[in-house]
């Protein structure tokens, strides 16, 4: 499947953008990041030659943001993958790194 047209509603204002599958757009990646404001599970589905590498993924948590529900979901696509760890944290403006 190939890039399309597709329509996103974002702050009370409708925009036109053109999507594709990660794994469309990415042979390979040692880190994968994905902050999509509530549409990471969308994104792992069109990525599963690219999950499959088992890069690094770090994936914004958006359950308490936006009160979604999808969290369960991210994790049982990812644990058809065997990933090697899985670790939750929460980062805030606090942390010292």
């Amino acid at each position: 499947m190939g890039s399309r047209l597709d329509v996103v509603r974002l702050h009370k204002r409708i925009y036109i953008v053109n999507t594709d599958l990660l794994d469309n757009l990415a042979d390979h990646a040692d880190v994968v990041k994905i902050d999509t404001e509530g549409h990471e599970l969308e994104v792992l589905k069109g990525a599963s030659r690219l999950i499959a590498q088992k890069p690094l993924f770090v994936i914004e948590d958006h359950t308490k943001t936006f009160g979604l529900t999808y969290w369960p979901e991210v994790l049982d696509l990812l644990s058809e993958f065997k990933p090697r760890l899985f670790r939750e944290f929460t980062l805030s403006r606090h942390n010292t790194f």
